[in-house]
C-alpha cells in the first residue's frame, strides 16, 4: 500500500484523515515544482504504526481557514481541539494541558506573539506554521509518518567550531538523518556554511510583506542575495526529519523581522523537516551540549529537548528562548536510560542523569564545574571563581577619595587590558587598525605607570601623614591620557572592529553574568528586551560593572559600563533605498563618536561617519538600488577608558 495519497480539495483531505488505515492524505499543491519536491520528500518517509496521543494534549487553530484540517489532525492523533481564532482566552483553556500544538498561517505568529506565548503557556508547546492549506497538509503528513531506518539517528554539522570541515557540511546536510544539529553563523533567512550559503527561501521567489516580489531578492535556482558568488544550498533540501538550528536570531516565520518571507524555519518545513528547533537569540555554544541534545532527540523527542533547554535558561535569562515548529508531544523525560555519572560516548565528557526524584534529566558538562539548577531540571556549566578582593581603608578623607579614584582607574585599566586581549584573539588587525590598537596599548601602559606612581605617593602620605599637592593633579593628567585612548579606540572601531560579528562578546570578554532583568520592549520587533549585568573576577559578586541590553530576536543592542557614557540613538521605523537615514544622538558625556550604516543583505558598510561628540542628528546616505532587507546602524562613543556601543536594526524597503 502506498504511504501517501494526493487529494484534490479540503473536503477530501478531511475525510481521508479520518481513516487511520488509509494512506496519509496530502492536498496537491498548485505549482508543479512544489509537487515534484514534496513527492521526493514523502517517498523518503515511511509508514509508521499510528501513535495515539492523550486527550490532555491539545491542537489549537489560530487561522480559520485551517480549522477543519487542524480539527481532523487532532482527531486522527487522539488530541483535543480548540478553535483559537474565535476565542480570545484560548491560552487560559490550555491550563493543565500535557502539550499544546498551535496551528496557523505563518503570518499569525509574529515575534512579539511568540514571546507572549512563551511567557503564558507552561505546558510543552509548539507552533505548526504553514504558507497555505496545502503546506499545512504536507507538514501534518510528515508528523504521521516516520523517517527511514537506514539513516543515522543523529548527525552534527558544526561550522562555527570547525569540527566539521566546510567541504563536508553539504554532504552531512543532504546525506539524511533522523535528527540533525547545525551550528552556523547567520540570521533568520540564511546561514553561512563556509563553502556554501544555506538559503531560507520558502517559495520560488522572495516576497515582501505585501505579497509582491522583492527587488533583487532571492529567486530559486537563479539568485541568492546572500550568496556573493558561493554555491547555494536550499534549506528544503536538508535531509533530516528533526532539525536543530543553532544560529543567530533564527526563529521567525511571520516575516516581521525582515520585510520579506525569507525564513529558515518555514523553508525547512517546506522540505524534509517535520520539526525544527531553534532559539530566538545568539546563545552560548558548546559542541558537547549540541551533540548530547542531538543524541537525546530519539529518547525524549523534540518537545523534550525544548523543555530541557528552556528550563535551564529560565533562571538565567528570565525567559524561554527555544522554540519548536512542528507537532508538540508530552515528553517522557524519565525515559532516558542513564544514571548519575554514567558518561555518553562523545568527543567531550558529557553525562546525562536523573534527579533523585526521577522526575527530570541532568545534562552535565565537563566535570569539576558549578551546578546551576533550572526550574525542574539540573545542568552543570563552566564558571570562574571570583578572585579574593583586598579592601584598603584609611582614616583621611582625602586619602579615601584618592584611593577610590585609584580603584576606579585600576578597574578601567583591567577592563581595557581585557578588551585589548580580546581584540587580538578575535583576529590579527593590520594597517590602520593595528596602528590604532598599538596607540591604545601604549596609552594604557602610560596610565599604568601613572597609577603605580600614585600608589607610591599615597602609601607615603599614609605613613608620614603629609599630603602632597601633586597628587591632586594626577586625575587631570589621567583624563588627558583617557581622551587620547578614546580617539584611538574610535579609530579602531571605525576601520576594523565594527565589522566583526563577535563584537558584543569582545566587549564582555573575561566577565561573567551576575544579573538579568527585563527592560521594556524592542523598538524594532516589539519583543521583551533584557539587560544582563556582567562583573569581573574580583568585583563584588552582586555588583555588575558592564551591562548588555539585548532583544531575543534582534540580538545584542547596547553595551555600556557603569559610570561610563550612556548614549541615546533614535532611528526612523524604516529607511528607503536612495534616501538618507537620519540618526539622532544624545548623551550626557562627551567624547568621539563613530557611526556605521550597514546593508545586511550585501554585508556592506555604505556609510561611516566620525564625530567629535554626540548631539543632534546625523544623516547617513543610503545608496539607491539596495534590495529589501535588514539594515544595521552601529554607534560607538568612547571617553576616559570607557565606551558605549549600540547596534540598532531597521528594515529597508528597497
Amino acid at each position: 500500500m502506498s504511504t501517501t495519497t494526493w487529494v484534490p480539495d479540503t473536503a477530501a483531505l478531511v475525510a481521508a484523515l479520518a481513516d487511520a488505515d488509509a494512506p496519509v492524505p496530502v492536498l496537491a499543491p498548485d505549482r508543479p515544482s512544489r509537487l515534484r519536491h514534496w513527492t521526493e520528500v514523502l517517498d523518503w518517509y515511511q509508514r509508521e504504526p499510528p501513535v495515539r496521543h492523550s486527550g490532555d494534549e491539545l491542537v489549537v487553530c489560530r487561522t480559520e481557514e485551517f480549522a477543519s484540517v487542524a480539527e481532523a489532525f487532532a482527531a486522527r492523533t487522539g488530541r483535543g481541539y480548540l478553535a483559537g481564532w474565535r476565542d480570545a482566552g484560548w491560552v487560559r483553556s490550555c491550563s493543565g494541558a500535557a502539550a499544546v500544538t498551535v496551528v496557523g498561517r505563518c503570518d499569525a505568529f509574529p515575534v512579539a506573539a511568540l514571546h507572549d506565548l512563551a511567557e503564558t503557556i507552561d505546558a510543552p508547546w509548539a507552533l505548526l506554521p504553514a504558507l497555505d492549506l496545502a503546506g499545512l497538509s504536507f507538514v501534518v503528513a510528515k508528523t504521521l509518518l516516520a523517517p527511514p531506518t537506514d539513516v543515522p539517528d543523529w548527525v552534527v554539522a558544526d561550522v562555527i567550531g570547525g569540527a566539521t570541515g566546510t567541504g563536508d557540511v553539504v554532504g552531512l546536510l543532504t546525506g539524511g538523518a533522523r535528527a540533525l544539529a547545525l551550528c552556523a553563523h547567520g540570521e533568520n533567512g540564511h546561514a553561512n556554511l563556509g563553502s556554501h550559503v544555506l538559503c531560507g527561501l520558502p517559495r520560488e521567489a522572495e516576497r515582501g510583506l505585501d505579497g509582491g516580489a522583492v527587488t533583487a531578492g532571492c529567486v530559486d535556482g537563479t539568485r541568492c542575495k546572500r550568496g556573493r558568488g558561493r554555491p547555494v544550498l536550499r534549506t528544503r533540501d536538508v535531509r533530516a526529519a528533526d532539525l536543530l538550528l543553532f544560529s543567530c536570531t533564527t526563529f521567525s516565520v511571520a516575516g516581521d523581522l525582515f520585510p520579506s518571507d525569507i525564513s529558515l524555519v518555514t523553508a525547512a518545513l517546506e522540505g524534509y523537516a517535520r520539526s525544527v528547533l531553534s532559539c530566538d537569540r545568539a546563545m552560548p555554544y558548546r559542541p558537547a551540549s549540541v551533540e548530547a541534545l542531538a543524541r537525546l532527540t530519539r529518547l525524549v523527542g523534540m518537545s523534550g529537548i525544548r523543555e530541557i533547554e528552556n528550563d535551564f535558561q529560565l533562571p538565567l535569562l528570565g525567559s524561554r528562548p527555544y522554540y519548536l515548529a512542528g507537532a508538540a508531544g508530552a515528553p517522557d523525560l524519565t525515559a532516558a536510560p542513564c544514571v548519575p555519572g554514567e558518561p555518553l560516548d562523545t568527543r567531550e565528557k558529557v553525562t546525562l542523569a536523573r534527579r533523585q526524584d526521577d522526575s527530570a534529566v541532568l545534562l552535565a558538562e565537563p566535570a569539576g564545574q558549578t551546578l546551576f539548577p533550572g526550574n525542574r531540571f539540573l545542568r552543570i556549566v563552566a564558571t570562574g571563581e571570583p578572585e579574593e578582593k583586598t579592601v584598603v581603608t584609611d582614616a583621611t578623607d582625602r586619602l579615601r577619595e584618592h584611593e577610590r579614584w585609584q580603584h576606579d582607574l585600576a578597574t578601567r585599566l583591567d577592563r581595557t587590558a581585557r578588551l585589548h586581549r580580546a581584540v587580538r584573539d578575535l583576529a590579527a588587525p593590520d594597517g590602520d587598525a593595528l596602528t590604532s590598537l598599538g596607540a591604545m596599548v601604549r596609552t594604557h601602559d602610560d596610565l599604568g605607570r601613572l597609577l603605580q606612581g600614585s600608589v607610591r605617593v599615597v602609601e607615603q602620605a599614609r605613613r608620614t601623614g603629609v599630603w602632597r599637592a601633586e597628587v591632586e593633579r594626577l586625575p587631570g593628567i589621567a583624563a588627558r591620557y583617557g581622551a587620547r585612548w578614546a580617539r584611538s579606540c574610535v579609530a579602531l572601531f571605525d576601520t576594523w572592529l565594527l565589522q566583526h560579528h563577535a563584537l558584543e562578546q569582545v566587549l564582555c570578554d573575561g566577565l561573567y553574568e551576575v544579573s538579568t532583568q527585563r527592560d521594556g520592549h524592542c523598538d524594532h520587533c516589539g519583543s521583551p528586551r533584557y539587560v544582563t549585568g556582567h562583573a569581573a573576577p574580583g568585583d563584588d559578586a552582586d555588583r555588575a560593572g558592564v551591562f548588555l541590553a539585548q532583544c531575543p530576536h534582534c540580538g545584542p543592542r547596547e553595551v555600556w559600563e557603569t559610570g561610563g557614557p550612556r548614549l541615546t540613538v533614535t532611528l526612523p521605523t524604516t529607511v528607503l533605498a536612495g534616501s538618507v537615514l537620519p540618526v539622532g544622538l544624545a548623551s550626557a558625556s562627551r567624547g568621539p563618536v563613530v557611526l556605521h550604516g550597514k546593508d545586511n543583505g550585501g554585508d556592506a558598510v555604505y556609510a561611516a561617519v566620525r564625530l567629535p561628540g554626540p548631539g543632534g542628528a546625523v544623516e547617513l546616505p543610503v545608496p539607491a538600488g539596495l534590495p529589501a532587507d535588514m539594515h544595521t546602524v552601529r554607534v560607538v562613543l568612547a571617553t576616559d577608558l570607557r565606551l558605549t556601543y549600540q547596534r540598532l536594526r531597521l528594515p529597508c524597503t528597497g
